[in-house]
């Protein structure tokens, strides 16, 4: 049997929100199929990740009370998940520079060891 993904059609928004009107229920249905074959066509580094996410925002929508309360629930948490990449981000930025420090430090202890091209005293091993 083969894992090939077949693509769901998406429908326009206006389709979308007509079924929403309409049929809440299929809509909802749609929505879970269309979620389930994007992760599932998904690189697999990436799938449980998404899995994660997914089952993070189904937990939001399950305890909103209305779409309204759900959008804010959900930029929240885009919120709290940015600050925590700008947080790491950050942490790699100071990383870095630390190591910029650290290496520039080196290079010129390294240069005060080292005899200058030319310079005909011996070299650091055989003193």
């Amino acid at each position: 049997m083969s894992d090939a993904v077949i693509p769901i059609e998406k429908p326009s928004f206006d389709e979308l929100s007509d079924l929403a009107l309409a049929d809440p229920e299929a809509f909802e249905a749609l929505r879970l199929r269309i979620v389930e074959s994007h992760i599932a066509a998904s690189p697999k580094e990436q799938k449980l990740k998404l899995e994660r996410m997914q089952f993070r925002i189904n937990g939001v929508l399950r305890r909103s009370s209305n779409p309204v309360h759900a959008c804010i629930l959900l930029q929240g948490m885009m919120v709290e998940n940015t600050s925590r990449m700008s947080d790491a981000l950050s942490g790699l930025h100071q990383g870095l520079a630390l190591l910029r420090d650290a290496s520039a430090t080196l290079s010129a202890d390294c240069e005060a060891l080292l005899p200058a091209p030319g310079d005909s005293r011996a070299s650091p091993k055989d003193r």
